[in-house]
């Protein structure tokens, strides 16, 4: 009966430390996957902020060129007025002439 209780008393030993050992290795494992999920995370923030700064970088180049496009188009047009202007000022000053020249002429 004591060689028994012995032998019991060993084997619940042996088998509290395997139980020890397999909690020690899951505990590691559990923190290796942990840390392993931590970077992961890190990783996908740094990316997803990267990805925002370039989308805010592309917004911020389109509405500069959309500006420019606005500008240019603006002057383009201001310009062609301005010539449109000056060439039927051209013509009526051209017809106030000629008037006033049948005019000259017809009270001779």
């Amino acid at each position: 009966a004591a060689a028994d209780r012995e032998a019991r008393l060993g084997e619940a030993e042996n088998t509290s430390q395997t139980t020890a050992t397999d909690c020690e290795t899951h505990l590691e494992e559990a923190e290796i996957t942990s840390k392993t999920a931590a970077t992961d995370c890190e990783a996908r923030l740094a990316e997803a902020g990267s990805t925002i700064s370039k989308t805010s970088a592309e917004r911020v180049a389109r509405f500069e060129e959309a500006e420019s496009t606005f500008s240019k188009t603006t002057a383009i047009d201001c310009e062609t007025h301005l010539e449109e202007t000056e060439i039927a000022s051209k013509d009526a000053a051209t017809d106030c002439d000629a008037h006033l020249e049948e005019g000259i002429s017809m009270s001779k």
